[in-house]
């Protein structure tokens, strides 16, 4: 007891010194476990959001409609536990001037699957055919309210409804017009969902329907999915597991856990650092007084817990610190990109398991920082360990000495100080390095990935693409893009498919390209482009195949299996497209002589008319996909900001501790410096070169720091997303140091504020008597 009252004593004595490595011992531990927890929390909500809205197992969409009736029966006989049928059709809005793609789902209003969450109003009613729900997405970028028209073409027909509820849809959460990009572009499809029967009254389809969705019993037995679209007139077909919005959630969420490990651990590590050194500095202050504990008789397993204690002490609320910076940080973060991704409610899973973990790890790091430290001292004699810290003899290099000396006494005094402690500097500095270097990186990570899909765009020739309602032969549907005004066709074929090779499989859409494609031109990394019986792959695919040139591959569609060599790779945003020659994708995905798909040159005007003709389900212009990406990398890099705040924020902390330390542990120098004779401008010179010494070499050290940090971001981002190049620019470092400078140069100020309230007799005495 009399230990821990010593030991309470000791800390209590500390005053501002014990607050601030409490917070330096919460942040740094804290910051790692809040996003790891921001992780566990994402994951639980999307997990929640998907099982509570009940996505469906299989979605089997048709090219045409068929009776109900007929889906059912095959549904029925692949033993599905639940189906349902849907009337899904293809067509425009019209807001003003502006047209979007749209996709018009008529759907039971008491569905069980893919069932819609109102974020907004009310739900569907069959007593109110036309009151439509719009997916909360779409709303948010049109400026859509409750009550609002909205003006719909559907194959040609005007149709006009009121907006009666907002929704997000698991199926729709990611909605966008182009699913081959994995990075949506937000705003370009809008989804709107009306009871099936007043659909169908709309589009005189009765009893017809195009779509099928059902869960089957689990584990579902292979070729199920496959043996129920036999014989229908399939568009596509999409397990759970490949649906758009989960796909995209799966890669993001993994890019996401990839990112903790590389921002938690700069935390850690810079945390861990300040930590060891603070205690350190605890320890050796009371060097004097466990000499004398040994000299008088006690074992030297007390003094040494004696010396713990403190550490102890701190460790404590330290703990209580970091466990609720991690909650903070992730109600933060998780609610950030909850708001980029779209899910309605955030989970928060107060993991007990990780919170036990960060508490155990604050109390670990800050008794293991103490115990070396400790344990040298109990080596020492009694005598040598009460004879305090040995004086220091330390003489500037000649060359330091001459260039310090010529800036003048204050600068060669600051000098000094730095190079007389060069493991406190350089703890500093490097702890200062990390914060300002992870801070850099994530800037670079943001414009990276804006240079990436602005260079993925520049090398295309075409302005819009149209997806075609039907099939058709290539002359025509050249035709139906020349009748409306376009400069330039290219015909394509596209569809879904299998890519298989050494036992790894990967879902892609094959596009059959023309033997010079004029229009569409992939960015080829190595390899040429493909030539018959070849397909040149994005960077995404080799990767997850490996996959290189000249190497086999198997490519499967509905229609059959053919044996390819892989020609070439391409980098591309449209991670999941396939590319091989008009007559190989036509054959295979059964469509030979046909399009089903254009790329095209085309003014404005072209695009509009386009997008109202029959035989066109769907148009995308390049400037609106590239605008997309651009708003979507937007929204998902606030995530990236946050955590950059929050990096600058804990490295504001340490920066400030650490100077505030500093300046604790030599309050007797400078009343002594005081007592001789200096002024405020004279103290101040010295502490704001010492600052901004350590700060110029830190921010020097963060430049190669904040590079090597962001290449492992990059590839982690390149897994999840598409391959980004590391694009740094100057002012990705420039901000973040500037703030680091000006940071120090104000915490400098400051210290020098406190030294000129410093009680010069007391303060003297108390080092050199007491």
């Amino acid at each position: 007891m009399l230990l821990l009252r010593k030991a309470m004593r000791d800390v209590a004595a500390m005053r501002i010194r014990a607050l601030l490595l409490i917070l330096v011992i919460g942040a740094g531990i804290g910051t790692a476990g809040g996003i790891a927890l921001a992780l566990q929390d994402v994951q639980a909500s999307r997990d929640a959001f998907y099982h509570g809205q009940a996505l469906a197992d299989l979605d089997v969409r048709l090219s045409r409609t068929v009776p109900a009736e007929d889906l059912i029966t095959r549904a029925r006989a692949a033993s599905a536990t639940v189906a349902e049928t849907r009337l899904i059709i293809d067509g425009l809005v019209a807001r003003g001037a502006d047209q979007t793609a749209a996709e018009v789902v008529g759907m039971d209003p008491q569905a069980r699957l893919n069932r819609l969450a109102i974020t907004d109003g009310q739900g569907l009613d069959p007593t109110d055919p036309l009151g439509a729900v719009v997916e909360a997405d779409y709303a948010g970028h049109a400026d859509l309210h409750l009550g609002d028209t909205l003006d719909l073409v559907l194959a040609g027909r005007p149709l006009t409804v009121r907006v009666r509820g907002l929704a997000r849809s698991p199926e729709y959460l990611m909605a966008t017009a182009n699913p081959e990009y994995l990075i949506p572009q937000p705003g370009s499809l809008a989804v709107v969902f009306l009871p099936k029967n007043a659909l169908a009254d709309v589009t005189a389809t009765g009893g017809q329907v195009n779509d099928l969705i059902l869960d089957l019993p689990h584990p579902i037995p292979p070729g199920s999915a496959q043996s129920l679209a036999d014989g229908l007139p399939v568009a596509k077909l999409t397990p759970r597991d490949q649906q758009y919005s989960l796909r995209f959630t799966n890669a993001d969420l993994r890019s996401f856990g990839l990112f903790v490990p590389v921002i938690g651990g700069v935390f850690a590590l810079v945390g861990f650092l300040l930590i060891g050194l603070s205690l350190r500095r605890i320890v050796h202050a009371q060097r004097r007084e466990l000499g004398t504990l040994l000299a008088i008789g006690y074992r030297r397993r007390t003094v040494l817990a004696t010396a713990l204690l403190p550490a102890a002490v701190l460790a404590l609320p330290g703990a209580a610190v970091a466990i609720s910076v991690t909650i903070g940080i992730a109600v933060v973060v998780a609610h950030t990109y909850a708001a980029a991704v779209g899910f309605p409610t955030i989970v928060a899973t107060y993991s007990p398991a990780l919170l036990g973990e960060v508490a155990a790890v604050a109390v670990g790091a800050t008794l293991a920082s103490a115990l070396l430290p400790a344990w040298t001292l109990m080596r020492l004699a009694p005598t040598q360990a009460m004879r305090g810290d040995p004086a220091v003899q330390f003489a500037l290099p000649p060359w330091l000495a001459g260039a310090s000396g010529a800036a003048g006494p204050e600068v060669g005094y600051a000098t000094r100080s730095l190079t007389r402690r060069p493991l406190l500097t350089a703890a500093t500095v490097v702890s200062l390095a990390g914060a300002i270097g992870l801070g850099a990186s994530l800037n670079v990570l943001i414009g990276s990935t804006t240079q990436t899909v602005d260079q993925s765009f520049a090398g295309q020739a075409w302005t819009a693409t149209a997806d075609l309602a039907h099939p058709m032969t290539t002359a025509a549907a050249t035709r139906v893009a020349r009748d409306a005004g376009a400069t330039a066709v290219e015909p394509v074929v596209t569809g879904p498919a299998l890519l298989q090779a050494h036992d790894r499989k990967a879902d892609a859409i094959v596009v059959g390209l023309p033997p010079v494609p004029q229009l569409q031109r992939p960015q080829l990394t190595s390899g040429l482009p493909p030539a018959a019986s070849q397909v040149m792959i994005t960077e995404q695919t080799a990767s997850s195949l490996q996959l290189g040139v000249g190497q086999p591959v198997t490519l499967t569609t509905s229609t059959g299996s053919r044996q390819m060599t892989v020609s070439g790779i391409a980098r591309t945003i449209a991670a999941t497209q396939v590319y091989a020659t008009y007559t190989d994708a036509a054959a295979v995905l059964g469509l030979p002589g046909q399009s089903n798909s254009l790329y095209l040159t085309a003014p404005e005007a072209t695009t509009r008319t386009l997008s109202t003709s029959p035989a066109v389900a769907r148009v995308t212009t390049l400037a609106a996909a590239r605008s997309g990406m651009h708003n979507l990398v937007r929204e998902l890099t606030s995530l990236i900001n946050v955590l950059l705040a929050i990096s600058l924020g804990v490295g504001a902390l340490f920066l400030v501790s650490s100077l505030a330390l500093s300046l604790l542990d030599r309050q007797a120098e400078f009343a002594t410096l005081r007592a001789l004779g200096y002024g405020r401008a004279r103290l101040a010179t010295i502490l704001v070169t010492e600052a901004l010494a350590q700060g110029v070499i830190a921010a020097a050290l963060a430049i190669p720091a904040g590079l090597l940090l962001a290449w492992p971001l990059a590839a982690r981002i390149g897994e999840a997303w598409f391959r980004i190049g590391v694009h740094p620019e100057p002012s990705d470092f420039t901000v973040v140091i500037a703030s680091a400078l000006v940071l120090t140069v104000a915490a400098a100020l400051y210290a020098t504020r406190q030294v000129m309230r410093l009680d010069i007799a007391t303060t003297v005495r108390a080092r050199f008597i007491g």
